[in-house]
């Protein structure tokens, strides 16, 4: 069996749910594997940064997690659900908690819409605003198109660096499950574009991830909120859900196995301090006007210094620790090495 078909057997089979399952397809990710599983990593600064769990099954995850700990000497288990915190209780590794999902109540969102929902909605309808799947195959001047507004987009954010890891890249040709949806306006144009990728459970997809959501500048108010419940119906109508994703550093937790008193108060720290950042702020409140609940996120470290772990996580993802945090970056960073706690 080829690496690529693979890791894609290794994701349907599982993936458990997980919403970054699908993400394992990106080709530029290492592999530490077995006839059994996987894992995906990237090295930064001599540490192993993985891309969740492992994808096996919940008997083979002891032996995969071992495998991990002998081979690699400063290993950084990032993004983990819940479900694999026991199965760590006995090994070296610090865990914090790391932020949330944002996982949305379909049912709600579509029969009870918030007050903001109906706005973007009647916006979106007066604009004359619609969303469709598009071919598999896309011509080049759609192609050039999508680029063109992806370019747009970075160069007006915040984050103006193309994130990938525990997302997929704008540009990624081992994603053959990957769903396109365009946004058009009134005269037929393309205004943006969205990126859902399969989630996948029992090696059935029962949901979708909504990886990429972007637009062109544009007067038509609450077009994030008003695509988001356009897709959420789409999917319903092929009895599939839709999760909005990460919340970083949102709702700090301490764990209740590998717990550090001194990792769990930087970190702590570091959500209070971050959470009035632009970047992270809008991300939040937007998530957060669509009914629903957040799944906790976990990372497992060899190290209890948590400006190390935010260091590791951001150049990852590709984007470097000043894109995401800005100005205020060093003052939290300083407080957060000096914190004194045992453990």
């Amino acid at each position: 069996m080829k690496q690529s078909s693979f890791v894609a057997h290794a994701v349907r089979e599982f993936g458990q749910g997980d919403l970054i399952s699908y993400a394992h397809l990106q080709p530029d990710l290492k592999r530490l594997e077995t006839s059994f599983g996987l894992w995906s990593y990237r090295d930064i600064a001599g540490m192993t940064v993985t891309l969740g769990g492992p994808l096996c099954s919940n008997t083979d995850r002891p032996k995969m997690i071992e495998l991990l700990l002998q081979k690699k000497k400063r290993p950084i288990l990032l993004y983990l659900k819940e479900d694999l915190l026991p199965f760590l209780k006995d090994s070296p590794l610090f865990c914090t908690g790391i932020g949330v999902d944002r996982i949305p109540d379909v049912p709600t969102l579509l029969e009870k819409p918030s007050k903001k929902v109906i706005g973007a909605l009647k916006k979106s309808v007066k604009a004359g605003i619609s969303c469709e799947e598009a071919p598999t195959v896309l011509d080049n001047n759609t192609q050039k198109i999508i680029q063109d507004i992806s370019q747009i987009y970075l160069q007006r954010s915040q984050c103006s660096k193309e994130m990938s890891f525990l997302n997929m890249p704008f540009k990624c040709t081992a994603a053959p499950e990957r769903r396109l949806f365009l946004i058009r306006e009134k005269c037929a144009s393309i205004l943006g574009f969205a990126y859902l990728n399969p989630i996948y459970h029992n090696g059935r997809c029962r949901s979708y991830l909504l990886d990429m959501l972007r637009f062109r500048p544009t007067k038509v108010w609450g077009l994030w909120l008003s695509t988001v419940y356009t897709l959420a119906k789409y999917l319903a109508a092929e009895d599939c859900d839709l999760s909005l994703g990460f919340c970083p550093l949102h709702l700090h937790r301490k764990t209740k196995n590998n717990s550090s008193r001194l990792l769990n108060a930087q970190m702590s720290l570091m959500s209070k301090s971050f959470s009035s950042s632009q970047y992270l702020t809008q991300l939040r409140t937007l998530k957060e006007e669509i009914p629903g609940f957040y799944a906790p996120r976990y990372l497992a470290s060899f190290t209890r210094l948590a400006p190390i772990n935010l260091y590791a996580f951001t150049e990852a993802m590709g984007v470097g620790i000043e894109t995401l945090w800005g100005p205020d970056l060093f003052r939290v960073l300083r407080k957060g090495w000096t914190t004194r706690s045992p453990r």
